[in-house]
């Protein structure tokens, strides 16, 4: 078992090994028996994809809407099966490079096993794609935007600002957030004064990416006003007024073996949502520092029994805890819920698990022990 971390919106996604399982033979039988899985109440399901054209381990969505989980398995030699479903209601889709299927809806119960069958129809991928450019941007709501695709030296043509661009901005943003968002000059020298801290001889930091290329990053040390000029000069020239969001294609694809990724399970299970008024809604917490307007889940750790702790660095800031066999998804407000959370460890001799707050502009930082058999913040 492995957790990865999948979104700002996902407490983990969990990997399962279904080991001696091969692809389903195909039958034209709608319903059979559910195969012990080691959960009780659970269901399975199966499936067979078609295309026009070749298409190799497909990927199969099985979104539960009613516990707001998300399975995905991949196709082996165009066959699938998924194991350990929860109870509930459907959507289930699938897609593969430049293929994808429509959305099939189905209400599964305890025991049940159906079969399903899908056909894949082509979609554009060679030139176009979709993108959100704040995906990995603290602060931001997310922006999703049509991008064109090119070859990496063609999007960002060989020079010194792509060198200074490589090794400061795409360390943590990646080959497409600055070609996905161009502007004007003023644009991008506001946008690196947040990251340099250029106000923060005035106020605190609003997050940790707020001056990061300053003093704050031992990485970022040799950063000097020539190279910032340079960058800024290279992003307008490639990403200014009147460019097209870009992103970088894919020239080598990753090897994919089905026979392997047909015996893995992903399952991602979403935060949810806060009720108007309450929690991220509060005016309480609008002027907190860092992430506001949403949940972000970071920080994901397994405890000893299985269950999966994880922080919610949107404001107000919460321990989250998740039983993966059964769903259930508890949350804790933190002692300090302004401050910013962004680590959790967990003692394995007694199961404590600790959470360090900090503040920033010298305020009084904490690091907080929290009693999972109390359910109570027992060191403050």
């Amino acid at each position: 078992m492995a957790i990865a971390l999948a979104g700002s919106l996902l407490a983990g996604a969990v990997v399962f090994q279904a080991s001696g399982i091969a692809a389903p033979e195909k039958t034209s039988v709608p319903q059979r028996p559910a195969r012990a899985t080691g959960l009780t109440g659970m269901a399975t399901m199966t499936g067979s994809v078609t295309a026009g054209k070749p298409f190799k381990a497909a990927q199969v969505y099985i979104r539960n809407t009613d516990k707001r989980i998300l399975y995905m398995v991949y196709t082996n030699a165009g066959q699938f099966r998924a194991l350990g479903l929860f109870p509930g209601n459907y959507e289930v889709s699938v897609t593969a490079k430049g293929l994808k299927s429509d959305i099939q809806r189905l209400a599964i119960k305890a025991g049940d096993a159906p079969s399903l069958r899908f056909s894949l129809t082509d979609i554009p991928t060679d030139t176009e794609s979709e993108t959100d450019v704040a995906q990995n941007l603290e602060g931001t709501a997310s922006n999703r935007v049509l991008v064109t695709l090119d070859s990496y030296d063609n999007v960002y043509p060989p020079g010194r600002g792509r060198e200074i661009a490589e090794s400061t901005c795409m360390i943590c943003h990646g080959e497409n957030f600055l070609s996905s968002q161009p502007a004007r000059a003023e644009v991008w020298n506001t946008r690196i004064d947040r990251m340099v801290g250029k106000e923060l001889h005035n106020r605190p930091a609003q997050s940790y990416a707020d001056g990061l290329l300053g003093y704050r990053s031992q990485w970022a040390r040799n950063w000097s006003l020539k190279d910032r000029e340079e960058l800024v000069a290279y992003l307008v020239k490639n990403f200014g007024p009147g460019a097209r969001p870009r992103n970088v294609r894919t020239v080598r694809e990753t090897p994919l073996d089905e026979a392997k990724l047909g015996k893995a399970m992903y399952i991602e299970y979403y935060i949810p949502a806060d009720a108007p008024g309450q929690g991220i809604h509060s005016p309480e917490y609008a002027g907190a520092l860092g992430f506001s307007g949403r949940r972000v889940i970071q920080d994901v750790r397994f405890d000893a029994e299985g269950n999966v702790y994880g922080t919610d660095r949107g404001a107000p800031r919460r321990l989250v805890k998740l039983n993966p066999r059964t769903g259930e998804m508890k949350e804790w407000l933190t002692p300090h819920p302004k401050n910013d959370i962004h680590e959790v460890l967990i003692n394995p001799a007694d199961g404590m698990v600790w959470v360090p707050e900090h503040t920033e502009g010298g305020g009084i930082s904490y690091i907080n022990g929290f009693n999972p058999k109390t359910e109570k913040w027992d060191v403050v």
